[in-house]
This record gives C-alpha cells, structure tokens and sequence, in this order.
C-alpha cells in the first residue's frame, strides 16, 4: 500500500484510476473477479491499499490461486511460491482476459470486465 501510496501522490493518480491485480487464496486457481470498489474481504494487499489510500473506491482484479495445501502451510510462502503445475496453467489461462478487463476498465467499461471476468472458469472445468 505504502508505494502504490507514493506513486498516486506524486503522480496526481486519482485511487479512481488505480487498477489493481490480486491474488485470492479464496478463489480456485483461473477463476477471476472484478470490482470497481470495495472492502479487501481478508486480502491483506488490498487492506493496505485501502488504508493507505484512504478508500475503497478503485477497481480490481482479483485472480485465484488456489487454497494453500493445509492449514499449517505458511500462507506467505504459498503465494510466493511456485504454484503446482496444473494451477499454473489455468491461471495463465486468465492472462488474456486480464489483459482485456484491464482495456475495459481504463475505457470506463467496469460493467464489461466485470461480465468478461466474473464466473471465468478455467478451460476444462
């Protein structure tokens, strides 16, 4: 939160014309979910974004990556690690509607991205 902070205050970005991509241990690996605004619903990326900027109001995009192994798993290393191979591949099955959510999204078109994204199901599921 602290750079993205930064950056909008120096650049004169409105939070408004932030996009932010995220990952979601809550989401199946490829499946995807777009939102103009929000709560950080336990994402602990998105809560310091929205602390820092002082507001919910920016659009997202938040992809999954699959609940962690078990339990005692260190979540940290789970996000930052190498996901299994299968989970890569329908994540990078995500990439190009990610990249066409985020021309919506910087057209003005969130309730576009939103229908292209939301309910995504990764090819073969």
């Amino acid at each position: 939160g602290d750079s993205i902070a930064e950056a909008s205050s120096f650049y004169k970005i409105p939070p408004e014309n932030i996009l932010i991509l995220v990952d979601d241990v809550c989401q199946d690996a490829g499946r995807m979910r777009v939102r103009g605004s929000g709560s950080h619903g336990g994402q602990n990326g998105l809560k310091s974004i929205i602390q820092r900027l002082g507001t919910d109001k920016f659009p997202r995009i938040r992809f999954g990556v699959g609940q962690k192994p078990n339990p005692q798993y260190d979540l940290a290393a789970w996000v930052l690690g190498t996901l299994p191979q299968a989970d890569m591949k329908k994540l990078q099955s995500c990439f190009p509607l990610i990249e066409e959510a985020a021309k919506q999204i910087f057209d003005g078109k969130i309730d576009g991205a939103m229908g292209l994204c939301n309910g995504h199901r990764p090819d073969g599921e």
